[in-house]
């Protein structure tokens, strides 16, 4: 049997980013058998002018955030 899970609406880049956590569940896909990772959208934050979230409150870059999702899924 699979054991699917969902990453979703982690926002990396944040102030509200939990990366403990979302590297907690990476590690459990890693070390399960049969499991499987979905990416459903929001990994990254990058705020804009009409978005939920203040592009002005931004602490990272598009570019850094993406290093930081690469990071946290290499294990860095």
């Amino acid at each position: 049997m699979a054991e699917i899970h969902v990453f979703a609406d982690h926002h990396i880049g944040d102030v509200n980013c939990n990366r403990k956590l979302i590297q907690q569940e990476i590690e459990q896909v890693q070390k399960t058998d049969n499991a499987y990772a979905v990416l459903n959208g929001d990994i990254l934050n990058w705020a804009s002018k009409t978005s939920v979230s203040d592009s002005y409150a931004e602490q990272y870059s598009p570019m850094e955030e993406m290093q930081m999702a690469v990071n946290i899924v290499s294990g860095k």
